[in-house]
């Protein structure tokens, strides 16, 4: 193998991997060669100068595609000649791992980014595909040498069920938020009264959610919702932002949302969710989904938005009841509606629960922090077991040589941790008695303090 002068990362997902552009480009400023793999558009990486390999796979269980997706992963993993991968996403973590036998060489690094809908569906074929998961993931283990998670509960899952080993797993919590990025966007928009006007929401309280419109995502749940606020609030609205997905046994057709056109709309995709978001009064994802760590609750988050979700995991390590929103169950559509009119009948609260929320996520959740521990993390994973003259070298170097600092950092001292040392990423909230317990329909002053919404737990 041939010296480099960086350590090459191949970082594989989905269809959706330009989010993690920001990701990638924070790693390219730390030293890394940051290559990208993905079944999505390749023009945004072409336009940050990021190399995109495209390969085609089925997020449905397909032998013959997935058989023909292994196939292209091994091409492009060969053909990069990666130090190390990482992949996101169930589809990707388990075909990667199985390419890795024959285009060995190099570390592998999966994150899980959430558990599906395999395991947030009560349906019978649902429960019958749970094994069929496990025992992939308990193949795809051993190629593994380090498992990401993004809250406690899918670590605790994985490891009770030997899918993952305690020793080779950590937690960083969600794939966090560029602050920088997003307050740039805020300033740049145009104002909340302008956006609002171009809605035909002048005058109105407006409630928003932004995400795939499927009924796991709680989409249903959100309609027969607004269908009984608006028999008590004529001036509420509500937003429903993100695709359409017609087909399948979880689809939302565009039917049963005109249902609902008097007092909700629905706008589609769209690349301005920051302003739309400085534009809304509170932000509801009523989940069924085990969710990894949505981003979309962080950037709510981040325009000071109050939050309403549900009790899954992954939503709960971003809200934490009574500080920066309210935790509720699942499909419980009444119970729902009665906590949408609690926030928007109470401002004072639903502001204090903003603020908190953007708060906190700047200080736990930015995506420097997150990119860092990362690095650490990587870090680790090279120095354990170096599979490059390069990467051998930079294990032989040690964390205070010039060539280190100047490789992993660009010129800056990187953050090592050694291998007994946990990355340094927020760690999630356990859920408390608090959490589960019913919210009444409205908080009062004692409550309010008691329960801390003025002051963080």
């Amino acid at each position: 193998m041939s010296l480099r002068s960086k350590p090459r990362l191949l970082c594989i997902g989905g269809d959706d991997h330009q989010l993690r552009i920001p990701f990638l480009l924070g790693l390219r400023d730390a030293g890394f060669d940051a290559v990208a793999a993905g079944s999505g558009d390749p023009a945004p990486f072409a336009d940050v100068g990021i190399p995109y390999h495209r390969y085609d796979f089925r997020r449905s269980l397909s032998p013959r595609h997935d058989v023909r997706a292994i196939g292209a992963l091994i091409r492009i993993i060969r053909d990069v000649r990666p130090d190390l991968v990482q992949t996101f996403d169930t589809k990707p973590n388990l075909l990667v791992a199985l390419a890795k036998r024959r285009a060995g060489g190099f570390r592998l690094v999966r994150t899980i980014n959430g558990m599906g809908w395999i395991f947030s569906a009560n349906s019978l074929s649902a429960w019958m595909l749970r094994p069929v998961y496990r025992s992939l993931q308990r193949i795809a283990d051993p190629q593994t040498d380090l498992t990401v998670f993004q809250n406690s509960e899918d670590q605790e899952y994985f490891v009770q069920h030997r899918m993952a080993r305690r020793e080779a797993a950590r937690i960083i919590c969600g794939s966090g938020v560029d602050v920088v990025r997003f307050d740039a966007a805020r300033r740049q928009a145009e104002s909340p009264e302008a956006i609002r006007a171009a809605l035909g929401l002048r005058a109105a309280r407006v409630v928003i959610t932004v995400t795939r419109m499927t009924r796991l995502k709680g989409i249903a749940t959100l309609l027969a919702a607004a269908d009984l606020v608006h028999k008590v609030r004529e001036d509420v609205h509500f937003l429903l932002v993100g695709p359409l997905e017609e087909a399948g046994r979880f689809a939302i057709p565009a039917e049963e949302i005109a249902g609902h056109a008097d007092y909700v709309t629905w706008l589609g995709p769209r690349d301005d969710i920051p302003a739309l978001l400085g534009a809304a009064d509170l932000f509801v994802l009523p989940t069924e989904f085990r969710e990894g760590l949505p981003r979309v609750l962080l950037e709510a988050s981040l325009a000071g938005l109050p939050i309403i979700t549900t009790n899954m995991p992954g939503c709960m390590a971003v809200v934490r009841s009574h500080f920066n929103g309210l935790l509720i169950p699942p499909r419980d559509p009444g119970f729902l509606a009665a906590q949408i009119l609690t926030l928007l009948d109470d401002p004072e609260l639903a502001r204090t629960m903003g603020r908190q929320g953007a708060e906190m996520v700047r200080r736990e959740f930015d995506l420097a922090g997150t990119t860092e521990a990362y690095i650490r993390l990587y870090r680790d994973v090279i120095q354990d077991a170096p599979v490059t003259e390069h990467a051998a070298a930079l294990a032989d170097a040690g964390p205070d040589s010039a060539v280190s600092r100047r490789d992993w950092t660009g010129g800056s001292p990187a953050p090592w941790f050694s291998a007994d040392q946990t990355p340094a990423s927020p760690r999630p909230r356990s859920p408390s008695a608090e959490d589960e317990a019913p919210i009444r329909p409205a908080l009062s002053e004692a409550d309010r303090v008691g329960r801390g919404v003025v002051q963080e737990p």
